[in-house]
């Protein structure tokens, strides 16, 4: 996967945010349009786009 740059970076943050608070986005991948998808585990989450090697954003704890 694709790291995003920072304007993408953020239109993921805020994707994150929506995915937190909501359960669910209605933004789209910067890249190609299609549905984001956030995945969260113990001390990690990543906010990407359906299409695995387009572009993704991990955030890890501690």
């Amino acid at each position: 996967m694709a790291q995003p740059n920072r304007q993408e970076a953020e239109i993921l943050l805020d994707a994150q945010g929506d995915f937190i608070e909501n359960g669910k986005t209605d933004k789209n991948c910067p890249r190609c349009g299609k549905h984001l998808l956030h995945e969260e585990g113990k001390n990690w989450e990543i906010t990407r786009c359906e299409v695995i090697e387009c572009i993704s954003l991990v955030s890890k704890g501690v």
